[in-house]
């Protein structure tokens, strides 16, 4: 099932969590950009609480994750943390704020565990109070773009 959600008047998003579309990072990067979209830059408190309200109410999405548009820099893939900072960055080229996405980290979380997890997931059986982590893109989830209202 799909879904869309409106938030603040200035952006859409649809969870694509049908299995016969889920895709590794690159691929639902590429889908969303194929559509108009991107993957979802959650870079407001307004608009993290938003799809997590609603992958909290809806029971028709699958346990599964949904990858979101912050990524660390192609050319740090599968290493180490540059002086063990956490080095993601949103589609939009801005940083992660940490003061911003620090409550909604999974205990542990961000690792990089063995230096393979280079994007961020949002995950509903994680204690939807705080979803999201540090995954390897080359798992094939589910996925939420975000497409620009104005």
């Amino acid at each position: 099932m799909d879904s869309l959600v409106h938030v603040q008047s200035s952006s859409c998003f649809q969870v694509i969590s049908d299995n016969s579309i889920l895709k590794n990072w690159t691929d639902a990067r590429d889908a969303c950009d194929n559509e108009g979209g991107r993957l979802a830059v959650l870079d407001t408190k307004g608009k993290i609480d938003t799809v997590i309200d609603v992958m909290r109410d809806n029971t028709d999405f699958p346990q599964v994750g949904f990858y979101l548009g912050a990524h660390r820099p192609m050319d740090r893939w599968n290493t180490a943390w540059p002086n063990g900072e956490q080095d993601y960055i949103w589609l939009n080229g801005q940083p992660l704020d940490p003061d911003l996405t620090a409550p909604y980290w999974k205990d542990s979380d961000p690792n990089n565990w063995q230096d393979g997890q280079n994007v961020i997931m949002l995950y509903g059986d994680q204690g939807i109070s705080r979803p999201w982590v540090d995954d390897n893109a080359d798992r094939i989830e589910g996925y939420i773009c975000e497409f620009s209202l104005i």
